[in-house]
């Protein structure tokens, strides 16, 4: 199973090396954000668009396609 986390470096209520444990405990492409745990609050532009980049990211090594700029699917 694909496992991508989003890291915050500037996380001052997770600690971003027990995120880093995490992501290397599940085998995870890693992305990192120079945010704290409020960027979903405070950036939620920039959430959006890490949070779609992780979802192709897990997709496409799964063995999914997206099609278009849409959040459709499709099974190779």
């Amino acid at each position: 199973m694909p496992a991508v986390t989003l890291i915050t470096t500037s996380d001052r209520l997770v600690r971003p090396s027990k995120q880093r444990e995490l992501a290397e405990a599940l085998h995870a492409h890693v992305i990192e954000a120079d945010a704290d745990h409020d960027l979903p609050l405070v950036r939620s532009d920039e959430y959006a668009r890490l949070t779609k980049q992780a979802i192709d990211i897990a997709a496409a090594a799964a063995g999914h396609r997206a099609l278009g700029g849409r959040a459709r699917w499709r099974v190779s």
